[in-house]
């Protein structure tokens, strides 16, 4: 006969970043920025569809977001300017980060979790999948 306890197991709290935490991730993604701009962003757009007009990174409470911006002149479109992140980074703390990205689904889709900035940036690069729309 086996006998069933109760346990008690606190949640492992995760690591607010710093400012300092903050900065240095952009400072990292800031060449790999560049290099989307350059190569998403078109320098004369076909203004009557969709388009990129600004790939950047921005903060929202412990997750550090990858975001294009996409812009119409359309009349047939309700939104003239759009917000789109495709990639999302979860600080756990001590340069540890969940990596997810957003699925066409509408949900944040978990690839790989406590990895590192280096290996990161190494997934965004190796796979389109984790490339703006463009």
């Amino acid at each position: 006969m086996s006998r069933e306890y109760w346990v008690y197991s606190p949640k492992q709290k995760k690591g607010k970043p710093t400012e300092k935490d903050k900065k240095e991730l952009e400072n990292f993604f800031a060449p790999l920025i560049e290099q989307f701009k350059r190569q998403y962003i078109k320098p004369e757009p076909d203004k009557y569809y969709v388009y990129t007009s600004e790939i950047y990174c921005k903060w929202y409470q412990h997750f550090f977001y990858l975001c294009e911006k996409n812009i119409t002149d359309s009349p047939n479109n309700l939104a003239k300017e759009s917000e789109y992140k495709f990639v999302r980074l979860k600080f756990n703390g001590n340069n540890k980060f969940d990596f997810s990205y957003f699925r066409h689904t509408g949900q944040w889709h978990l690839v790989a979790d406590d990895l590192t900035k280096e290996e990161c940036l190494e997934m965004i690069t190796g796979n389109p999948v984790f490339h703006p729309l463009g």
